[in-house]
């Protein structure tokens, strides 16, 4: 890829509100960034297509701005391949994994986004190298603790949406109100970001994944990307006190899974502060593509 195809990549998503990093939004697809090439205007009708036919199945290519619910097809392809599309904060919105060629319709979920086709990961005779992420953790959560990927998800997004505040909103880099040591959207401070990074690394090897190394090594949680962080996030619950399946089936409110799973301590006005946050949240989730926390959703229509 060249300069001038990737200075167009960067100016795209711009236009479209794009906050987080570029390079991270195809680095989570599991890409280099050099290997993509962004669709043109009859590219974005062929998709792969025409590579697969001319026997180039190792392609890969981006399509920016894809309106919500935008159907994409394997019709054509001559090998299985992934396909993800990410939200302008690079969230991951919907994944698919070695999807067989032929296939008629395949929704991309809800949002604008980019949506990036890859070769499949796994193909015959070879090995998967890979870490340990966000989207792997919401889809074991729905599978050990009931509910969707997307439900979990949603969780993590309203838990953000309060702890980095009014003034940085769901802002990866967000800096504690008053120069306290919280960082990231979640707010980690420095013992519990520890913590997270310890339990993460420990679910990665149980699960023989490899441990994400820019997670590894990073000393703040404002250092890493929001899917990074809802990794952390993830694990650090999955191995706390809190019973997370109480809270999938509604026993447990979603103020007390913020209070008993990740803050961990209470503090008087939490609970007021909370609920404010999250009436604040059914307004205001939906300009950034999101989902409000602490409620069911379809499990069909989610599904990943």
């Amino acid at each position: 890829m060249t300069n001038t195809q990737r200075r167009q990549i960067v100016d795209e998503a711009k236009s479209r509100g794009y906050q987080g990093s570029y390079v991270d939004l195809f680095r989570q697809a599991a890409l280099n960034v050099d290997d993509v090439v962004q669709a043109s205007t009859q590219e974005g009708i062929d998709g792969l297509r025409p590579a697969h036919q001319a026997g180039n199945t190792d392609a890969s290519m981006a399509f920016t701005d894809v309106p919500p619910n935008t159907p994409f097809n394997t019709v054509g392809m001559k090998a299985p391949i992934d396909i993800k599309k990410y939200d302008k904060q690079g969230h991951l919105v919907k994944s698919y994994e070695s999807v067989p060629p032929g296939i008629q319709s395949l929704n991309t979920g809800p949002s604008h986004g980019t949506v990036v086709e890859t070769p499949a990961r796994m193909q015959e005779g070879g090995e998967i190298d890979e870490s340990l992420d966000a989207a792997t953790l919401e889809r074991y959560l729905a599978d050990t603790r009931g509910q969707t990927p997307q439900f979990w998800k949603a969780t993590a997004d309203t838990l953000a949406f309060h702890e980095s505040g009014p003034h940085q909103r769901m802002d990866p880099k967000a800096v504690q109100t008053g120069g306290g040591p919280g960082r990231g959207l979640l707010q980690f401070e420095p013992e519990a970001f520890n913590t997270a990074k310890v339990r993460y690394k420990q679910i990665a090897e149980l699960r023989g994944l490899q441990p994400d190394p820019e997670i590894m090594k990073a000393t703040s949680a404002d250092q890493l990307s929001a899917d990074q962080q809802y990794a952390l996030f993830y694990s650090d619950m999955i191995q706390g006190k809190v019973k997370l399946s109480d809270y999938a089936q509604g026993k447990l409110p979603l103020v007390d899974l913020w209070l008993q799973g990740h803050k961990k301590v209470e503090a008087h006005g939490d609970r007021e502060s909370f609920e404010e946050s999250r009436q604040a949240a059914k307004k205001e989730l939906k300009n950034y593509g999101l989902r409000l926390g602490g409620v069911r959703y379809n499990n069909s229509r989610y599904k990943r």
